[in-house]
């Protein structure tokens, strides 16, 4: 749906589906409840897309805590982290929003260069730029400058 500009049709299925199946995680073993939490991100990216960010931020605090029990400090709970605080701030929620966005692009910077599973480098751009289009948006020019500038240093 999402593809052909219906994106409110696509994220209304993506909740009824992860309703149906949410019942249900408590009782999958870790590496299914992993697989739940990748589909969760996926159908939270389709809810912001949407602009409903009040539902995209219930699943992604779900998504947050599966990935905390099941795959704590790996790079994808930063990632989450990163997510769910561009959700919060677009709820107008900037403390919490932006302390999310400092945590989990801190998480995903220490896992860059991780010997096992490191971050990938495409999100943590997509981290750097939230947080820069946070200050942005809220015309804290010193701040926006310091993440732009360690933007650059992946962007050259």
């Amino acid at each position: 749906y999402i593809g052909v500009g219906e994106s409110e049709k696509g994220a209304k299925l993506m909740v009824e589906w992860m309703e149906a199946k949410r019942t249900h995680v408590q009782s999958l073993d870790d590496p299914q409840k992993v697989l739940f939490a990748n589909a969760m991100e996926r159908a939270s990216e389709t809810l912001i897309q949407a602009g409903q960010y009040s539902q995209a931020e219930a699943l992604l605090r779900e998504c947050l805590a599966i990935r905390t029990q099941t795959q704590p400090g790996h790079w994808s709970e930063g990632r989450v982290k990163s997510l769910l605080g561009h959700v919060l701030l677009q709820q107008q929620k900037v403390t919490p929003g932006e302390e999310l966005l400092r945590e989990g692009y801190k998480q995903l910077r220490e896992r860059e260069h991780s010997e096992f599973d490191p971050a990938p480098r495409g999100q943590i751009v997509k981290a750097l730029k939230r947080l820069v289009e946070h200050y942005q948006q809220t015309q804290q020019i010193a701040q926006e400058q310091e993440w732009r500038e360690k933007l650059s240093e992946f962007d050259p």
